[in-house]
């Protein structure tokens, strides 16, 4: 009996100190995806949880505690992260009822636009958060008959789909020519800001539509793009080679990103531009308006994790 009791008292101590041998032994998580907003930025982590920077006036930062998130989203004001089970949760300012999203089943992407949220179903129609003030609907979330959908961006009182077939559709403001898109073939990728659209083509050049007062519509020379973004009143594109291109507003640095390389994935706020290299760390443009600088660019130290941090 004692040996049996001996020899089970090994297995056990032997299995404890294989469990923590590996738990010593796993690999930190590394950043997955980019988000950015006005004046916050998101990062969602390989583990499922996320990082947050930036203002955090409407607790739209306050995503710490978020388990299991799959993609996120952010808007003016308001953050929204999709869960593995295809239900959504949101975080930050629901004056407008952009954060009622609880409801959500079966989406298989968000989108987060000033003052409404979008969902993508499994089934390729679109469920859109309802407007709670009328003064501020624009037709944003008129898209409960959109079919065959890939992918939905939102903007500043629009939303634009990208149809399986490569075409576009779009609805809401259309002060600038923002929603004049449905004449675009072959997109593969489409990105809103404020009041413009960008479309990513099969062949790696790029489109715009809406307001070009900042030159952030011209984009018709660039080449060779893999990845689109718009801020609020830029544009930046990826290329091929891992470098980066901007055009548009610059007031506050935005578009300082000429000397990016090795980067494999960005995305644009209002004053700011990130960017996620290759070895998984993250850079962002200086924000050289002090006005405008919430701390939304501090992630200087995301994706410099140690094991077991």
């Amino acid at each position: 009996m004692k040996k049996k009791m001996v020899a089970l008292l090994g297995l056990l101590l032997l299995l404890i100190f294989l469990t923590a041998c590996a738990w010593f032994e796993k690999e930190p998580p590394t950043v997955t995806q980019l988000a950015a907003a006005s004046h916050h930025t998101i990062a969602l982590l390989s583990d499922g949880t996320l990082l947050a920077a930036g203002n955090n006036a409407f607790g739209q930062c306050e995503v710490f505690g978020w388990r299991d998130v799959v993609a996120v989203a952010t808007g003016t004001g308001h953050t929204v992260g999709l869960l593995a089970d295809g239900t959504v949760i949101a975080a930050g300012d629901d004056s407008f009822g952009q954060s009622q999203v609880t409801d959500w089943t079966d989406i298989v992407a968000v989108a987060a636009g000033y003052d409404n949220t979008v969902g993508l179903l499994a089934d390729g129609t679109v469920v859109a958060t309802k407007l709670a003030v009328d003064s501020e609907n624009f037709g944003q979330s008129d898209v409960s008959a959109w079919t065959d959908i890939k992918e939905i961006v939102s903007g500043w009182g629009f939303t634009v789909g990208l149809v399986d077939d490569g075409t576009v559709i779009a609805t809401g403001l259309n002060e600038f020519g923002e929603t004049l898109v449905t004449d675009w073939q072959n997109v593969i990728k489409v990105a809103a800001g404020n009041m413009h659209t960008v479309g990513l083509l099969a062949d790696g050049t790029v489109v715009a539509a809406g307001d070009d007062r900042v030159n952030q519509c011209q984009v018709g020379d660039w080449t060779d793009i893999v990845a689109i973004a718009a801020g609020s009143w830029h544009t930046v594109v990826l290329k091929s080679d891992g470098t980066v291109v901007a055009t548009g507003d610059d007031r506050a640095g935005q578009c300082q990103v000429g000397d990016w390389t090795d980067i494999v994935a960005i995305a644009a706020g209002s004053w700011h531009t990130v960017g996620l290299k290759s070895d998984g760390t993250v850079v962002a443009t200086p924000i050289l308006d002090t006005e405008e600088d919430e701390n939304q660019a501090n992630v200087a130290d995301w994706g410099n994790f140690d094991k077991n941090e």
